[in-house]
């Protein structure tokens, strides 16, 4: 999951991504201006977080039932989040309320929810490696290719018999 503080020059909302993988294969993706104008960086990748937890709680129900009886395919809980922000992962950690963080929205908190209930994991990983850049920002070549290679598996070419 990552985001873009008031990346939007006309309306300085943000633009929050994030991408789903089942068997190293992309199943959901997602990228988009926040509804609202969020104060800080924390609080814009917080504000992801929520949302990617909503799309991994609706993708534990999908997968839990279409892997039913493969039992090896079942959902590990808590799903592996990874967030570049150590503030907001601290946020979706900590429930102790900051007057920093005391304005954000109630729905914004689900991730935190999530987190308390096993269902999701947010963990940090470095910004040089935050695969969701690729649905945030401008990259340069090098890191879009980069990127680009964890989305797009080669097409194996099938021999014909």
């Amino acid at each position: 999951l990552d985001a873009f503080w008031a990346d939007d020059e006309d309306t300085r909302r943000s633009t929050l991504a994030y991408v789903y993988f089942f068997e190293d294969c992309p199943v959901s993706w997602h990228t988009r201006l926040h509804a609202y104008v969020t104060s800080s960086t924390n609080h814009t990748e917080y504000c992801a977080a929520a949302k990617a937890s909503k799309e991994a709680r609706h993708q534990i129900y999908v997968f839990t039932e279409l892997t039913a009886h493969i039992p090896e395919l079942q959902p590990k809980l808590p799903l592996p989040l990874f967030s570049d922000s150590r503030g907001s992962i601290a946020m979706t950690q900590n429930p102790v309320q900051r007057s920093a963080s005391k304005h954000i929205e109630v729905a914004d908190h689900y991730a935190r929810e999530m987190v308390d209930r096993g269902f999701v994991t947010v963990t940090h990983v470095p910004t040089d490696r935050m695969l969701a850049d690729i649905l945030t920002k401008a990259l340069t070549t090098a890191k879009f290719l980069f990127f680009r290679s964890f989305l797009v598996k080669p097409v194996q070419p099938q021999s014909r018999s």
